[in-house]
Formats: structure tokens, C-alpha cells, sequence
């Protein structure tokens, strides 16, 4: 067999150790590789097709989206709430600020009649 086929120098060294060669080898194998080469293709297949059913199965279904205009008046009255929120938050913050503002005035303006009172000792508990 290996007469007939002449593919490299090494195919016309005699080397006979009992054993048939490596292109021999493969030429046998070759029905044995090519069945198990379509086993793996049908089992592949067979995989695609339990998969194509789990998909079907589980896949997403389209949900209702709103119509755009519909869609920017819920994104409008979200923005004018949150700005809304902004505004209370800023308006509690300076309402917060002028009333201890007008502590610290009122603290000055019981200092200054108690200094008018009293001159300029500071100390509240001893009274002249």
C-alpha cells in the first residue's frame, strides 16, 4: 500500500519493525473518525433543538411601551416634583438660617441693654 502512494522520501525507506505506518493508521481510523465525528454532530443537534425549546419556553415577551407624548408628561411631572422637593428642602434650609439669625440679633440686642444697664461687665450673675 505504501508503493503506490508516493507523498514524501520517508514513504521509500523500508522500515518494517511489524507495525503498518502513520498513513496506513489513518486510513484506517478514517470510517471510525468520520462516524464519530457524525455522532457529535447529532448530539450537537439534538442540543439546538432541547435549546431552541427552553428559549421558546423562557423568552422575553414584548412589554407595552407608553406612547412618547404620554412618556414625556410622567418625565415632566417626575422633574417638577423632584424640583418641587429641591425647593421645600431649600426654603426649610433658610427658614432655619433666619430664625437663628434673628437669635444671634436677639442674643446682641439683650447684650447691648444689659450693657447699658450694667457698663461693660459681662458677667450676667453678678449685678451691681
Amino acid at each position: 500500500m505504501a508503493e503506490d502512494r508516493k507523498t514524501s522520501f520517508a514513504d521509500s525507506v523500508d522500515i518494517d519493525y511489524g507495525q503498518p505506518n502513520s498513513l496506513d493508521q489513518q486510513e484506517s481510523s478514517k470510517p471510525s473518525f468520520n462516524a464519530a465525528a457524525y455522532d457529535d454532530v447529532s448530539a450537537e443537534f439534538e442540543t439546538e433543538q432541547r435549546g431552541s425549546e427552553q428559549v421558546e419556553q423562557d423568552r422575553p415577551e414584548p412589554q407595552p411601551r407608553p406612547t412618547p407624548e404620554f412618556a414625556q408628561e410622567v418625565d415632566r411631572n417626575m422633574h417638577n416634583e423632584a424640583i418641587e422637593r429641591d425647593q421645600q428642602a431649600a426654603e426649610e434650609h433658610n427658614k432655619k438660617i433666619n430664625e437663628d439669625y434673628q437669635n444671634m440679633l436677639d442674643d446682641m440686642e439683650k447684650e447691648k441693654s444689659y450693657r447699658e444697664n450694667y457698663g461693660n461687665d459681662l458677667d450676667y450673675g453678678n449685678e451691681r
